[in-house]
């Protein structure tokens, strides 16, 4: 079954890669530069999960989970950390804010798409 993701990071190759590994999973996938960007799409699309960066100018991965943690606290959508930042602190802070997984970059396409399955399958 066909799922929507929303991929917010602020560079154009990495949403056009993490979209093509979404998209052969035969989903189907929005894309947002930031989180003003992300929470503006998410007003008139229903989306099953996120994927976010953390370092983004304007309203960073931070602000988006703790924003949709609160604005949206009801639908349990998953959130997926994708960022460079490997520090504990950073880490730790993304799940205290709502986030369900975290990757670090450079990621491996096959651990991106069993942690997709994995969180997608837990909010059925």
């Amino acid at each position: 079954m066909e799922k929507v993701i929303l991929v917010v990071d602020d560079s154009p190759t990495t949403r056009k890669i993490v979209s093509m590994i979404v998209e052969e999973m035969g989903h189907r996938v929005v894309t947002a530069s930031d989180g003003f960007e992300a929470i503006s799409l998410l007003e008139n699309t229903c989306v099953d999960m996120i994927i976010t960066n953390l370092n983004m100018p304007h309203y960073n991965g931070y602000q988006l989970i703790d924003a949709i943690r609160k604005e949206y606290k009801d639908q349990q959508i998953p959130i997926l950390i994708m960022s460079s930042e490997d520090h504990f602190d950073q880490i730790q802070k993304g799940y205290r804010l709502g986030a369900d997984a975290y990757l670090i970059k450079p990621f491996v396409p096959e651990v991106l798409q069993n942690e997709i399955r994995k969180w997608l399958q837990k909010s059925e």
